[in-house]
């Protein structure tokens, strides 16, 4: 089934209440389960992404440029204050590596999960190409589209409600990446399907809650 942008973005959001708060688990269990499983799906072969253990001045000036247009409510000032994590994968095969970058703020994360912005990596530095509101994790899958990573989205609550499931976001280059009020919240990451029951789920996973290794942040200053 095909979703629309503003089906998928008001599926992956959630109220802003409370700030994500989940048992933390061994590293056995992060393995066994690294988010939950419904729908008869299972887990195939996963890679364990790493985050980044140090800041980058290059990325941060893309991630404070997209808030402040997309997200001036979040106020990068000390009342309120933002911090990211990131993980660097190239998805384009450019040989260049690309960020996720899980945005945390008392108003922007919550009991759904967290903001994700996907900033491709140029010779310039980050230009924000995609984004999903309130995720558990993302799974890079090996196939392609357009020449980009397809990456299938765990949202957040999905073990909650029952009309939440699994879905495979493809590149569209033709896609532009919009204000979050608008048809292109998510950006050339917009094309968005579920995926079928029972599937097997393999490529490599980016998990914001309780990743294996840890999830080191870093203070986006104003």
């Amino acid at each position: 089934m095909k979703l629309s942008c503003f089906a998928v973005a008001t599926i992956l959001s959630g109220l802003f209440a409370t700030i994500v708060n989940f048992p933390a688990k061994t590293l056995a269990q992060a393995r066994r389960e690294p988010f939950p499983l419904v729908g008869g799906v299972t887990l195939g072969k996963l890679e364990y992404a790493s985050f980044a253990t140090s800041p980058e001045r290059q990325l941060e000036a893309a991630i404070r440029s997209a808030i402040k247009r997309d997200f001036p409510e979040w106020s990068l000032n000390n009342l309120s204050p933002v911090t990211y994590s990131y993980v660097k994968k190239d998805i384009n095969g450019d040989g260049r590596a690309d960020a996720f970058v899980y945005i945390n703020n008392s108003i922007g994360s919550g009991s759904g999960g967290l903001h994700v912005g996907i900033f491709q990596a140029n010779s310039s530095g980050y230009q924000l190409v995609g984004r999903f509101l309130h995720t558990w994790a993302l799974v890079i899958n090996a196939k392609k589209t357009s020449g980009w990573n397809e990456i299938l989205v765990v949202p957040g609550r999905i073990d909650r409600y029952p009309d939440i499931f699994y879905s495979t976001c493809r590149f569209d280059p033709n896609r532009s990446v919009g204000s979050r009020n608008s048809d292109s919240l998510l950006g050339k990451y917009g094309d968005c399907r579920e995926i079928q029951r029972n599937a097997v789920i393999s490529g490599i996973l980016i998990s914001g809650v309780n990743p294996v290794g840890g999830k080191p942040t870093f203070r986006l200053n104003p």
